[in-house]
């Protein structure tokens, strides 16, 4: 197998992720009313840690933003560094 490419079984987990990605983006969709285009950078950037560094590496990095933006405060939105009290 050439380097750089996913096996076989690795390569149906990472379609696996991607089609819950892609669920989660359909049902943030309905609930916003808003289509979001892919942020580019952030793709080069995981698609450059990923051959640099490893596949597994840039998966568990990509796991540990997203419970990040999960754990907010009550009454603060990912993404939003005001304070509720603020609003």
């Amino acid at each position: 197998m050439p380097k750089g490419r996913p096996t076989p079984i690795t390569a149906k987990v990472l379609e696996r992720i991607a089609n819950e990605e892609l669920q989660h983006y359909s049902i943030w969709k309905q609930y916003t009313g808003r289509d979001i285009a892919p942020d580019l950078l952030r793709i080069w950037f995981y698609t450059f840690i990923a051959r640099l560094l490893g596949l597994t590496f840039a998966v568990k990095l990509m796991e540990g933003v997203e419970q990040g933006a999960q754990v907010n405060r009550p009454g603060q939105y990912a993404g939003d560094s005001r304070d509720a009290g603020d609003a």
